[in-house]
């Protein structure tokens, strides 16, 4: 499917709105992305995906084309938030993939929404994180940024330019990002007994999330499970079709 033939749709509720795609039939899949970008940086991975299922994309609120609330949210909003866009969509039996922050949100909807069939985060927030937004930066600077300076795949010339050029075009909410993310590390998983069965699928190199982190993550969930793969944080992005692959490998095993 070629990308200037892909449909983008809206949906707004309680005065937010997203655009999101839509694409591919059979059991739906909703598919949230990370912290500081947006869907079109996943394209080729949801196109591929969509020989298998109904691909269903946002840009979550706050972030990419979606609208920017003066209050930023936590995961607990988002959930809210998407239970209602599951219901408006009439969606059942609904896969939730998400991808960094998009897990966090993956996870806090699925006890908020009765459709979802399973989980699968890959690298995911929404564990508790055991250093400050101080220490994450530096990761950030020395492991994403750092990492792909000296050759390493951490990070993709792509997804930096898509994120300077949003930052350049909303310069004054900046800030309100830096709450989003201060609160996504305080908040841990939904405790409850009603979850769908949950999959981890972890970029194993990890130096943003590490493995203590993934531990912990793990131990709050009882009965998650963990596949491994090669790479870093951002592993899904250099090699889509694997990534693909493996997202539906995941979901079918």
């Amino acid at each position: 499917m070629p990308n200037k033939d892909i449909k983008i749709h809206n949906y707004s509720a309680d005065g937010v709105s997203i655009p999101y795609f839509q694409f591919g039939t059979g059991q739906p899949l909703l598919f949230f992305h990370g912290y500081g970008g947006g869907t079109k940086n996943y394209l080729p991975i949801l196109l591929d995906l969509a020989k298998h299922y109904q691909v269903i994309a946002p840009d979550l609120p706050c972030f990419g084309a979606a609208s920017k609330p003066e209050t930023p949210w936590n995961f607990s909003k988002y959930a809210s938030f998407f239970a209602q866009f599951i219901e408006y969509l009439n969606l059942q039996n609904v896969i939730l993939v998400g991808h960094s922050f998009g897990g966090g949100v993956a996870l806090h909807t699925a006890a908020a929404a009765k459709q979802i069939d399973r989980v699968l985060l890959i690298n995911a927030l929404g564990g508790k994180v055991n250093y400050t937004r101080k220490d994450l930066a530096k990761r950030i600077c020395t492991h994403t940024i750092g990492g792909a300076v000296i050759g390493r795949k951490t990070v993709t010339v792509e997804m930096v330019s898509n994120f300077m050029r949003w930052a350049g075009a909303n310069i004054t909410y900046i800030p309100k990002l830096d709450r989003i993310l201060s609160s996504s590390f305080v908040e841990t998983p939904p405790q409850t007994t009603a979850m769908p069965p949950i999959k981890f699928l972890w970029g194993k190199d990890d130096e943003l999330l590490d493995r203590e982190y993934l531990q912990q993550y793990l131990s709050e969930i009882p009965g998650a499970t963990v596949q491994y793969t090669d790479g870093y944080h951002n592993w899904l992005f250099y090699d889509p079709l694997l990534a693909s692959k493996l997202i539906h490998q995941e979901i079918t095993n």
